[in-house]
């Protein structure tokens, strides 16, 4: 595979396929001549001067005494002969690829962030290194991504992406766990794509709702406006949803969409629990994720009854009880546990 400079560029970028890594890996790697160096990427002697003036503004070094230092330590005949090896030079540019990726993370971990719940940051690989932002149960923030789109996390969820590609990538690509809503930033070039285990959200720029706790058994998205396709993990299936519209992948991987009111589904971020016509066991994960509590349903068949309802700012046994009149069962509370049979 020809090393070219576009393909550097994409390297650099964490863009490049399986195949393209390993060859610009292999030819950082390997003891070339020096006429294998990318054609545009300039003759030996641009390439040296770049290099000094990278290491002089590191060092402190203005160019003219970059100019008087060379000048004064060696002669004219011998720095007119002097040239960096190639492969030097490709060792300079990982370093210093290093150095970069290192202070993008720093600036990523002190500055963009700063006062924000940062729970993790990748280092293994520099260059694709992963943020990770995280609530605790009964808890719920929002968060500014890089490329301006804001994203509010329910209860006990998580989102993850690269830390360079929000900005960079021809894909804006996050990682979903739990529940969170998005307003996503509009930039046509690049789609903004979020993954569950068992989906796919891809937009151009919009305001949608997804829930994927992994207990529910099911992934649910609400449109409040602009367009989504709603995708299973495969991309055997698809929805084209709009707004007040709502795409449901079952257990099954059976895709459904109707017609909703997105606001309902959306109460969560004024800290009220809505639930209309849902299974109580989607209903215990949802107590779970807000009240940090574990719910065990013994009995199966009460699994599938269904339940509408919403609370504002309720403890969880007041919760437990309106919902015991409606339902029809019973419950007992052992710390943070509530078993209901």
């Amino acid at each position: 595979m020809e090393i070219t400079r576009e393909l550097l560029e994409k390297y650099h970028g964490g863009r490049c396929t399986a195949e393209q890594k390993k060859a610009v890996e292999d030819w950082l790697n390997g003891q070339h001549l020096e006429t294998d160096f990318p054609v545009g990427m300039g003759d030996g002697k641009m390439i040296e001067n770049d290099i000094w003036n990278s290491m002089s503004e590191h060092l402190g070094f203005a160019k003219n005494e970059k100019s008087d230092a060379l000048s004064h330590q060696y002669p004219e005949s011998f720095r007119s002969n002097f040239h960096i090896p190639a492969w030097l030079v490709r060792l300079a540019a990982s370093v210093l690829l290093l150095v970069v990726s290192g202070y993008v993370l720093w600036f990523v971990s002190n500055r963009q962030f700063a006062g924000k719940n940062i729970t993790q940051i990748d280092t293994k690989s520099p260059a694709r290194a992963y943020v990770t932002m995280a609530t605790k149960p009964g808890e719920r923030k929002q968060y500014v991504l890089p490329d301006g789109s804001r994203v509010t996390l329910n209860a006990n969820s998580e989102i993850r992406y690269p830390a360079l590609a929000l900005l960079t990538d021809t894909l804006r690509t996050v990682y979903l766990k739990g529940e969170a809503f998005f307003s996503v930033e509009k930039d046509p070039d690049r789609p903004f794509v979020v993954h569950t285990k068992r989906s796919l959200t891809r937009v151009l720029g919009t305001r949608f709702n997804l829930k994927a706790y992994e207990r529910d058994h099911c992934v649910t998205l609400v449109v409040q406006e602009g367009k989504v396709r709603f995708l299973d993990a495969a991309n055997k299936r698809q929805l084209i949803l709009t707004a007040n519209q709502r795409g449901v992948l079952d257990q099954t991987d059976l895709l459904i969409k109707d017609n909703v009111y997105a606001n309902r589904y959306l109460a969560w971020k004024e800290n009220k629990l809505v639930f209309e016509n849902q299974p109580l066991s989607a209903v215990g994960t949802a107590l779970e994720a807000w009240y940090g509590i574990d719910v065990v349903i013994d009995n199966p068949q009460l699994k599938l009854n269904r339940y509408t309802g919403s609370f504002a700012d309720k403890p969880v046994n007041e919760v437990l009880e309106a919902m015991r009149y409606a339902v029809g069962f019973k419950y007992e509370i052992k710390g943070k546990k509530v078993i209901i049979y």
